[in-house]
């Protein structure tokens, strides 16, 4: 009867340790799938979070790239614009023939292009020796104030076409520059005239009280 009674004893001994044990394992499953799911839901979150970073980081750049690509196209503009205008050699109303007589020529003409080549012919009154000169260079206006302008030219004699029916000009001691007004479909030309060493004072000139007309 004790024999029975202790083998009875160890089956339900062995049968609880089983139980616990199934029950042990049943807990360290259910744990780890919870710690897999959680490590899987932190990472979904940091990659979703990444995503995020990296796509406004992607229009961040993209917005930069836009304005600088409009700041350079601008720049470029106001570049070209400048470049433009210290090209234009003179002035848009200027080209064309002008007409005329001063005090000591008749039948003066003066032909300015747009790439700043001026060709005048003049009759002279009193020469003795071909009366009638013609004169060719190519200057640059360029505006001093208002409709004031002067030619700038290194090529010789151009004095003889920037100045049309006047001669007689120079001296030892000075600096002469030609120039002219432009007011009201009037070509009036002009000096300057300054020391050997002093530079133009271009709100003072010599008016030939001569104009041109077209």
């Amino acid at each position: 009867m004790k024999k029975w009674t202790s083998l009875a004893l160890l089956g339900l001994t062995s049968a609880t340790l089983l139980v616990a044990c199934g029950s042990k394992k049943e807990e360290n499953s259910s744990s780890v799938k919870e710690t897999q799911t959680s490590m899987k839901s932190g990472q979904n979150k940091t990659n979703q979070s990444s995503k995020k970073k990296n796509t406004k980081a992607t229009e961040s750049s993209s917005e930069e790239t836009t304005q600088s690509s409009q700041t350079t196209t601008a720049s470029n503009t106001t570049s070209g614009d400048k470049a433009t205008d210290s090209s234009q050699m003179v002035p848009a109303e200027l080209v064309g023939t002008w007409t005329g007589t001063t005090e000591i020529a008749k039948d003066v003409q003066m032909t300015v292009a747009a790439d700043g080549t001026v060709t005048t012919t003049a009759n002279f009154y009193q020469a003795d020796v071909n009366p009638i000169r013609t004169a060719t260079t190519r200057a640059k206006a360029v505006q001093a104030s208002g409709n004031i302008y002067y030619w700038e030219t290194d090529e010789p004699g151009a004095f003889d076409a920037l100045l049309p029916g006047i001669a007689g000009l120079g001296g030892a001691n000075a600096k002469v520059k030609a120039g002219f007004i432009l007011e009201e479909g009037h070509y009036t030309p002009i000096v300057f005239v300054t020391g050997l060493n002093e530079e133009f004072d271009y709100s003072k000139y010599n008016d030939f009280r001569v104009s041109l007309t077209k």
